[in-house]
């Protein structure tokens, strides 16, 4: 499993629409964001998360000066959990430890070389949501929302 699938979500799931950049290719339960000029891109690490696509879609390479298409999202905000996979296996000591993805496209992970106890784009909520004995599940909340970039370093 690959991607972001919301799991847990604390009051309203707010829904929006961005314009994406030109050739972006976009699939269901990839973490976003915006590039220099204010289009929607797949997010790597580092970057401040706006949301997670809830669809699968792949821009035009004019998409930005003519279609103007955009893709659908989840509003990404600190309450709201999300099942994703580590890069590694992770143990009782990493649950609440902060971490960055890895991958891009269809492929985004939990990076297990970023988890630290300072901040980072996810928190480690829970392991093994699904209690299937696994080592690389695990519940994120997204700890560096684009809405609360004010307050980061």
């Amino acid at each position: 499993m690959f991607g972001l699938h919301l799991r847990m979500c604390f009051g309203t799931q707010n829904m929006d629409g961005g314009i994406m950049a030109n050739s972006e290719v976009f699939a269901i339960g990839d973490p976003l964001t915006y590039d220099t000029d204010g289009f929607v891109i797949v997010a790597t690490a580092g970057t401040r998360v706006i949301g997670v696509s809830n669809q699968a879609v792949t821009a035009a390479a004019n998409n930005e000066t003519v279609a103007a298409a955009k893709v659908s999202y989840i509003v990404g905000n600190i309450y709201d959990y999300y099942e994703a996979d580590m890069s590694a296996a992770v143990t009782a000591t990493n649950r609440s430890q902060y971490c960055d993805l890895t991958g891009g496209t269809g492929a985004v992970q939990m990076d297990f070389g970023t988890v630290a106890d300072n901040t980072a784009q996810f928190r480690i909520a829970m392991l093994d949501p699904r209690q299937e004995s696994s080592t690389t599940r695990v519940l994120v909340n997204i700890a560096e929302p684009e809405q609360l970039a004010h307050t980061q370093n």
